[in-house]
């Protein structure tokens, strides 16, 4: 599973909340998660992101998994600084914390091979 999704905590969208334009039938539109039709122990997979001025979608080896609306604003809609990218191993939260961790799958990890940035 992989979470994909953006922040609106302000004018990043017309209404101020989520707004998907695409999710295919794995991504829950409820948490913000890809549920792959495979495993994703143990290989390596290519994950995506699109920006563009007015939103963004998410790829995982190259299916389409989402696009929302997003514009690249602060919370009061003024201009900001250069986006960064954030990889993380997150344990826990809404949906883990639900339903508990399982200790005895620790110690793990998530390995990244590397992290390419382009632009159009």
């Amino acid at each position: 599973m992989l979470h994909q999704t953006t922040q609106i905590k302000g004018l990043q969208t017309s209404s101020g909340k989520q707004e998907i334009t695409f999710a295919a039938p794995e991504f829950n539109r409820q948490w913000g998660n890809y549920h792959a039709g495979r495993s994703l122990r143990d290989v390596w997979i290519e994950v995506g992101a699109q920006w563009t001025a007015s939103g963004v979608c998410y790829f995982v080896d190259g299916y389409k998994t989402m696009c929302e609306n997003y514009r690249w604003l602060n919370n009061s809609g003024g201009a900001v600084g250069p986006a960064h990218l954030l990889l993380n191993l997150a344990i826990g939260g809404q949906w883990a914390g639900r339903h508990g961790i399982a200790d005895d799958k620790f110690p793990t990890q998530a390995q990244v091979d590397y992290v390419r940035v382009y632009r159009k």
